[in-house]
């Protein structure tokens, strides 16, 4: 089998490379094709949501909108959210299947320093748009964390970050667990205060 062609040309469209792969196959590989394909077009969307969303997608920064403490809109660094209180734990994470030592902020004290005083509910979205919400008895109950660093380091939308939710206290025997696992969420780009 030959190997495959890659052309790169660039575009008017902001300079952005268009890159085009050619790839020989035998009529056993063609089966493969419609799997490959559709793998392919769900990169193709992460990139075009990261393309799209480049004004408010950053790697250092989470937005915190809604009932935030001076009722204006925020773009809040990983820096000045630790600053917090960061602690960490090793965690057991149900979706790696494995323990990971992550760090960062308890959702109670994140509420405490960034949000007015009366708020009940909070939304969070990521560049996805998939939104988890949590409720006051939530973040009192459980201990949740808000992650900034995965094994010490700050991570990027390549790992999954900026940010993520995780529970520290899993425990895959307890039912209550295993209902909170939707909760759990990573690429956090903004949290709504309620």
């Amino acid at each position: 089998m030959r190997a495959p062609s890659v052309m790169v040309s660039s575009t008017s469209m902001d300079s952005v490379p268009m890159v085009s792969v050619s790839l020989p196959m035998s009529f056993q590989h063609r089966a493969l094709l419609p799997g490959c394909i559709h793998m392919g077009l769900v990169f193709l969307s992460i990139a075009a949501l990261l393309v799209l969303n480049t004004g408010r997608v950053s790697a250092e920064t989470i937005r915190m909108t809604g009932m935030t403490v001076d009722g204006a809109v925020h773009e809040v660094t990983l820096d000045e959210i630790d600053e917090t209180g960061t602690i960490e734990e090793v965690v057991y994470n149900p979706y790696e299947k494995g323990k990971v030592r992550y760090s960062g902020v308890l959702l109670d004290k994140l509420v405490a320093r960034f949000a007015d005083p009366s708020v009940t509910t909070v939304r969070m979205t990521a560049i996805d748009d998939y939104r988890t919400v949590f409720e006051k008895a939530e973040w009192q109950k459980f201990r949740i964390l808000f992650v900034t660093r995965r094994k010490g380091e700050r991570f990027g939308l390549e790992k999954k970050g900026p940010a993520r939710i995780v529970y520290p206290d899993f425990d895959a025997e307890k039912e209550i667990y295993q209902v909170n696992l939707p909760k759990w969420m990573w690429m956090i780009q903004e949290i709504k205060f309620e």
